[in-house]
């Protein structure tokens, strides 16, 4: 089952968690949003992580960059999404 959480911190506005397989943050500054997910035997480690640049000036061309950090989420019995 889904679920979606509210943080009040400030800065992430979403944690979603989908049921026992991944966990999702999104997390907004001034002129980017991150999107981060993490494996739940390991929530503390990013496993992907996606930033999309807000700024309107458009002097960034490229608004999404990749990274895989840490835990293989395949290596779970789980069934893996994307």
């Amino acid at each position: 089952m889904t679920s979606l959480t509210s943080l009040s911190d400030g800065d992430t506005y979403a944690d979603i968690r989908l049921g026992e397989t991944f966990i999702v943050s999104v997390d907004r500054s001034e002129d980017a949003l991150t999107i981060r997910v993490f494996h739940p035997d390991e929530p503390e480690t990013a496993i992907g992580e996606h930033c999309l640049d807000l700024s309107p000036d458009g002097a960034n061309d490229e608004t999404t960059v990749g990274a895989h950090t840490g835990t293989d989420p395949t290596t779970s019995s789980d069934l893996a999404l994307g």
